[in-house]
């Protein structure tokens, strides 16, 4: 194929653009607030299982305390039932029986203030805990947002670069033969670059010197002939830089 040795330069610059938009590709790709993010997600994710883990204990916690105030109150109303019955008996074996249960009653009573007492310190203990669990996932929740704000912006830096160079690159494009950049787009897609300078006795596309044998057969080839990479197989652009 033939072309201009104008149009072949551009085709650096081609090669320019399409470097500098997969520059933003990988840049987007491995933005820090990405793994930053992925990190605060898994610990939130984490920190909410122990915020539910607190949450239900502080609730068993609660329900054992209205089972002990419910048992507590069913004690304390069968001893003022005992109390009157007691102070209204006219029998003697009827009062000690019941001055027994009494008795008991009072124990049991006192066994259950007890129990509520501890109780009521376990209950403020795991409110202080989950109190605790909330406000760190709430804090992990503040993270998450200025993560993904960040992200967000650095995201919208690089699609407004990327349309800039896009639209330079069509422009360009546009000035250069529809054949040329046609095998352009073509070696590209195969070897993963489509044009590079011979720079001296070294090929850009490879970073490899061309023998003595490949630089005698190029300064045999009309400056219009497109020629190839032998390593990269990119489209080789000589220049005043190339050493034929």
């Amino acid at each position: 194929m033939k072309a201009a040795p104008e149009q072949q330069k551009k085709l650096l610059e081609v090669q320019d653009f399409d470097t500098a938009l997969a520059r933003l590709t990988r840049r987007e790709q491995q933005l820090p607030q990405i793994e930053q993010l992925s990190n605060v997600q898994t610990e939130y994710a984490s920190r909410r299982e122990h915020v539910m883990s607190a949450q239900h204990a502080l609730e068993d916690a609660q329900l054992e305390m209205k089972r002990l105030e419910d048992d507590l109150a069913v004690v304390k109303q069968r001893f003022h039932r005992d109390e009157e019955k007691l102070n209204q008996s006219t029998s003697g074996k009827e009062a000690e029986a019941l001055e027994h249960e009494l008795q008991t009653l009072n124990a049991r009573s006192a066994q259950l203030e007890e129990q509520e007492f501890e109780l009521v310190q376990a209950i403020e203990e795991k409110q202080a805990a989950l109190d605790e669990q909330l406000g760190e996932l709430d804090a992990l929740e503040g993270r998450r947002k200025a993560l993904t704000e960040e992200l967000d912006r650095e995201r919208e830096d690089i699609a407004q670069s990327r349309s800039a160079l896009e639209l330079k690159r069509e422009r360009l494009c546009a000035l250069l033969a529809p054949e040329l950049i046609e095998l352009y787009e073509a070696t590209r897609q195969r070897y993963g670059i489509g044009a590079a300078l011979l720079r001296g006795k070294v090929s850009e596309g490879s970073n490899m010197a061309l023998t003595d044998s490949d630089l005698a057969a190029l300064r045999e080839t009309a400056p219009d002939e497109v020629v190839f990479c032998r390593d990269s197989g990119c489209i080789l652009v000589r220049t005043e830089e190339s050493a034929l």
